[in-house]
């Protein structure tokens, strides 16, 4: 999880992915400056479409306008809020596709026992196209199934008003794309003999799927295989090197080696 504890520098904040209204940091929390836009003030971070998230919001001073997780948006007019107004505790999830809310709520509830000044902290659960809402720890409503931006990654804040004073916001780890790649034992004769080249290719025998000079100043070799997407993790390769320069040359080194793919 990634936390956003705005223990930055005061003054005007800008380090959302995307963000609508003035934002300011100010003694460590975040909040907005003068009056909301239009759709309320609205930022965004880059995150990862499944996972938790959490906004601490202290002091919202009765606030008759709401505050918001901002979440699986693919910009400031679509995806899914889950609010709360201060001023009486209505926690509302709704969705809101190109600016326009949609109808009915996903959620709409109003918990007892948590004053309109007191600090709270929403959550969040993603899990596939369930989502689950939660107000100081305790789910509130049941699973909700909506396949809506499912694999939105964007994530962040909303708010009505500069009454909200935001604490931290935790979201997801930004998702990292995984990366092929395969290891193979140089044979002796070949480690730090120059002017060796390589192929890789499937076993049994056939096309090259790569080729070129071979780095031989280890006993191991390891190829990015990123590039080459028909290669699959767990597929075993063969890796036939040579510093054989003309046909003619009796003096060569041909070896091979065999190893698998593998993902991380």
């Amino acid at each position: 999880m990634a936390t956003l504890n705005f223990d930055g520098a005061n003054g005007n904040y800008g380090d959302g992915f995307l963000q609508a209204g003035s934002w300011i940091l100010e003694d460590g929390i975040l909040r907005i400056t003068g009056s909301a836009p239009s759709g309320d003030a609205r930022i965004l971070w880059e995150s990862a479409s499944n996972g938790s998230l959490t906004l601490r919001i202290l002091d919202p001073k009765t606030s008759p306008s709401y505050a918001a997780i901002f979440f699986r948006a693919t910009d400031l007019n679509n995806g899914f809020h889950f609010l709360n107004r201060a001023q009486d505790n209505r926690l509302r999830l709704i969705k809101v596709i190109d600016g326009v809310t949609q109808s009915p709520d996903l959620l709409d509830i109003t918990p007892a026992g948590i004053g309109g000044a007191s600090p709270r902290t929403l959550g969040v659960e993603l899990d596939g196209d369930t989502i689950r809402c939660f107000q100081n720890g305790t789910q509130v409503g049941g699973d909700i199934t909506d396949t809506f931006n499912q694999n939105a990654t964007l994530h962040g804040i909303r708010t009505g008003s500069a009454d909200y004073d935001f604490d931290y916001i935790t979201i997801p780890d930004p998702a990292v794309a995984a990366t092929k790649s395969i290891t193979f034992d140089l044979h002796q004769d070949l480690v730090g003999v120059s002017g060796v080249n390589f192929l890789i290719s499937p076993t049994p025998l056939g096309d090259s799927i790569t080729s070129g000079a071979l780095d031989t100043s280890s006993s191991t070799v390891t190829i990015d295989l990123d590039a080459f997407p028909s290669v699959a993790a767990g597929e075993t390769l063969m890796l036939i090197a040579t510093d054989k320069q003309a046909a003619n040359d009796d003096a060569d080194i041909i070896a091979w080696s065999s190893a698998t793919v593998t993902e991380a």
